[in-house]
């Protein structure tokens, strides 16, 4: 078994446990600081008997090592439970709410490592130059700034000051998509797009930028690059060298 494949089952069975992990806290916290969950759906009208047919309905009338193994198994299958706060399905809450996640979410991730692996590749080969330490501050910047104060920020001076980009919403209103296609294949929508996009893909700038750069001078150690140096090549041509032996160009 290779050793990338061996980290990758570690890191599978990592997550898993770290769900495993969360999922328990979270179910002992709810049960433990709420004794009976369901006292936001009953009212003072009912009377005992159906006080408890509701408790029962949940399973709330069993014991709670029950309970749980319950609701672990019910999270393997897809079922969240019932949200007593929004009164409605969990699970129908999340799909409601991820369209929205994934649209904002996939951009501003392919702008952050888009940008920021190149970046950082430009940056190693300016080692210790005052454009190699302005751009380390930057992405430590981004990357440790609270990502709704850089929102803020951003609203000041593109939204407010400038007034190039929408501060709120996802279109113009009025509006009536007729489905989930004409929602996000709009100018409108992609204008208001650009501002929480770029915010948080500055946040996640910072990342691929310090790897691609400490790697790339780890690679430029390697006995390769010193027979090209011996060898009399440019330095223009070490990025043609050093591209294949870098992670992220692989």
């Amino acid at each position: 078994m290779s050793s990338r494949r061996s980290y990758l089952i570690r890191r599978v069975l990592h997550g898993f446990m770290a769900l495993f992990i969360i999922a328990t806290v979270l179910f002992f916290l709810f049960r433990l600081g709420l004794p009976d969950p369901t006292a936001a759906l009953i009212t003072e009208g009912l009377n005992p008997a159906e006080r408890e047919q509701i408790r029962a309905s949940f399973g709330l009338d069993r014991p709670i090592w029950e309970q749980y193994f319950i609701y672990l198994a019910n999270i393997v299958q897809g079922d969240f439970g019932y949200s007593f706060h929004y009164r409605a399905p969990v699970a129908d809450i999340i799909w409601e709410r991820l369209g929205n996640t994934m649209i904002l979410m996939l951009p501003a991730i392919i702008l952050a490592y888009g940008i920021g692996a190149p970046l950082g590749a430009w940056l190693s080969w300016r080692r210790g130059s005052r454009i190699d330490t302005s751009g380390i501050f930057v992405g430590l910047m981004f990357r440790s700034a609270p990502m709704f104060w850089t929102g803020m920020i951003a609203i000041l001076i593109f939204g407010i000051g400038l007034g190039w980009l929408p501060t709120s919403g996802m279109r113009t209103l009025p509006y009536e998509a007729s489905g989930f296609l004409d929602k996000i294949f709009t100018l409108d929508f992609l204008h208001h797009l650009i501002l929480p996009a770029l915010v948080v893909a500055l946040y996640y700038l910072g990342s691929p930028l310090l790897i691609m750069r400490n790697t790339m001078l780890e690679v430029y150690g390697e006995d390769f690059i010193e027979m090209a140096r011996a060898k009399g090549c440019r330095s223009d041509a070490f990025s043609t060298h050093t591209r294949p032996a870098t992670p992220c160009c692989r």
